[in-house]
């Protein structure tokens, strides 16, 4: 797992303590645009964490280097590397 916001705003609150300390939803948001950002992705299913961070990719034409970590090994995500919506969503009723 990588993750280094709570590192990263540790030392600029260090160097800054009289800096607004946003709590952990500022050390997500530097996750998350750090995994939006890399060149490769690899996440795990079930995780909505994982199908975000892929989604996103996805729309921003990086799906082609999105996989997924399984029991057999690492796979590209299928679809061009867009995965179906969390499971716990309502679909929508199509129209017409």
């Amino acid at each position: 797992v990588f993750e280094c916001g709570k590192d990263a705003l540790q030392r600029y609150y260090e160097n800054h303590p009289n800096s607004i300390d946003y709590g952990s939803t500022l050390e997500s948001i530097i996750n998350f645009y750090i995994a939006t950002e890399a060149s490769v992705f690899v996440g795990v299913s079930r995780s909505s964490y994982s199908t975000d961070i892929w989604t996103t990719r996805y729309f921003q034409g990086k799906g082609d280097q999105n996989y997924e970590y399984t029991k057999d090994g690492i796979v590209k995500v299928a679809n061009g590397g867009l995965p179906p919506p969390h499971s716990d969503c309502p679909s929508r009723p199509k129209k017409g």
